[in-house]
């Protein structure tokens, strides 16, 4: 993996970091509570899928190809969860794995277009 997506996606994880844990710390001072743990839940998940890349990189000779692996299998789990709260009638939890579903196909999405920019 080139130097340039290395960077971009560097940046873009800190940046969503970044906005997640102010997101989070202004719900929270506006006594918002369950959307401050939303925040944060999606904090959570760049945070992992930004351990995940750093892993790649530093380790894989194909880092590209073992970030896509991660990115389909990490959230397999959360949809077996999703489905398993939805059975199970507990809507708070599938909103959960909902947010997490969502935040890993964003970063998915943007992984995928850097990628396509920078060759």
């Amino acid at each position: 993996m080139n130097q340039e997506i290395h960077d971009k996606m560097n940046t873009y994880f800190a940046s969503k970091l970044a906005a997640c844990a102010a997101e989070a710390a202004a719900l929270e001072a506006d006594d918002r509570k369950d959307e401050a743990i939303f925040a944060r839940i999606r904090g959570n998940v760049y945070d992992i899928f930004r351990t995940v890349f750093s892993v790649a990189l530093n380790t894989e000779a194909d880092a590209a190809g073992m970030f896509r692996k991660k990115l389909d299998e990490i959230p397999r789990n959360w949809q077996t969860a999703r489905q398993l709260a939805e059975t199970h009638g507990n809507s708070g939890k599938a909103h959960i794995e909902d947010i997490k579903l969502q935040t890993a196909a964003e970063i998915r999405r943007v992984f995928e277009a850097v990628r396509e920019e920078s060759i």
